[in-house]
């Protein structure tokens, strides 16, 4: 089933769809803009301009699904034809972060940074 996130007022993303909820951005996502990771494996950067009531996406990886922006009243929609497992925004300009590519092989890579949780775990 095809999904959509679009802007509403009081900066807000609307998703319909797979998954139908309404999800309010936090003051850290309209300051520095957020980042939405969707379970196709897709990636979109966006922005909320409050004093415009607008909003802007922008790809940022291509998932298996097809991503498509087109233009609403309040700014950007995203339509996505992939069933949506799961969807996860994060807050800030480094939620999303492209890692340096020596080897200029063209591909997006992203930095994950995981700490490795020993606590409660016995040698083998």
């Amino acid at each position: 089933m095809a999904s959509r996130i679009a802007p509403l007022d009081g900066a807000r993303l609307k998703l319909s769809g797979d998954v139908e909820t309404v999800i309010a951005l936090s003051p850290g996502a309209l300051r520095e803009g957020f980042a939405i990771a969707i379970s196709d494996g897709t990636l979109v950067r966006g922005r909320y301009d409050s004093a415009r009531q607008d909003c802007r996406f922008a790809v940022a990886i291509e998932g298996a699904g097809i991503a498509s922006i087109g233009r609403c009243a309040q700014g950007d929609r995203l339509d996505l034809a992939w069933r949506i497992e799961w969807i996860s925004l994060a807050a800030g300009s480094h939620a999303l972060c492209p890692a340096d590519d020596p080897e200029g092989a063209g591909q997006a890579q992203l930095m994950l940074e995981i700490g490795g949780r020993t606590e409660g775990r016995q040698a083998a």
